[in-house]
């Protein structure tokens, strides 16, 4: 920025400049943290602007006084700063993979709901007001694990505002996490699994790519068997199209059964055993 127009000292912290193209004084603050609070005085009269600088210095003083930031920033603003951030780190290959979600769940829930928000205004029951919004927004209460998604996004937040002095931390609220457990699902049976098993060696048959239903059905479902070392889902539907999940790879497969099989967790290298 430009302030080689004209320059005046009102403080030892405090100066009326004059940008070129303008006529009207701005006040320049240096703030403890080093950085500069810039602001205009909305005139050109001289003792006008005075008077303007030494309250806006009295006024900041007074906050840091009082523990509180100097200056702050709407909520949509810091969490922009934040978002760049994680950007700008995964970009360079240093940044979590968990920041991919963070930045969506910013976008989708705590821009929309606190983007006009004062950051420093941010306390514990507007939290809570978000977390009523949040279920009836969802249409029940979100599981714990999605909670703490958000709660981890919103603190890039307000380490964000915290570093740039926009809060300080005696300031920041406290997160909670009141969602839905999650609840452990029951184990397949050897009849169910012996069914899915039995079906799935069809499946590459079904398809209308040469290629693939001349795979060998067998050998493609023992190397998704070897993969599922841990866990896997399956979804039958009453006569419709069945799901199978794996680790590391997904099938769709196409056709009705008339059994409807449970989804369930399990671990497949202990049932397999029995099959």
């Amino acid at each position: 920025m430009s302030y080689g127009v004209n320059s005046i000292q009102i403080h030892k912290k405090l100066r009326l400049d004059k940008r070129a193209g303008s006529d009207n004084w701005y006040a320049r603050l240096t703030l403890p943290i080093g950085k500069r609070l810039i602001k205009t005085t909305k005139t050109d009269d001289l003792e006008a602007a005075k008077e303007v600088a030494l309250r806006l210095y009295y006024e900041v003083d007074a906050r840091i006084q009082n523990k509180l930031p100097a200056t702050t920033r709407k909520f949509k603003d810091v969490a922009r700063h934040a978002i760049h951030r994680m950007e700008a780190e995964l970009e360079q290959g240093v940044g979590k993979q968990a920041y991919k979600d963070y930045i969506q769940v910013l976008n989708k829930w705590l821009i929309p709901y606190f983007g006009g928000t004062d950051i420093a205004k941010l306390d514990l029951a507007a939290v809570t007001a978000f977390d009523a919004w949040r279920t009836e927004q969802n249409g029940k209460v979100p599981a714990q694990s999605t909670i703490n998604n958000h709660n981890a996004a919103l603190n890039r937040v307000l380490d964000e505002a915290e570093l740039n002095g926009w809060i300080v931390k005696s300031l920041r609220p406290t997160l909670l996490n009141k969602g839905v457990k999650t609840e452990s699902r029951g184990s397949f049976t050897v009849e169910e699994y012996r069914t899915i098993y039995t079906a799935l060696r069809g499946y590459h048959k079904q398809t209308t790519n040469e290629k693939s239903a001349s795979a060998n059905g067998t050998t493609l479902i023992d190397h998704r068997r070897l993969q599922c070392d841990r866990a896997f889902i399956v979804t039958v539907i009453f006569n419709q199209p069945i799901r199978l999940c794996c680790r590391l790879t997904k099938i769709t497969l196409s056709g009705s059964y008339t059994e409807i099989i449970r989804t369930r967790f399990h671990s497949s290298h202990s049932i397999a055993q029995q099959v």
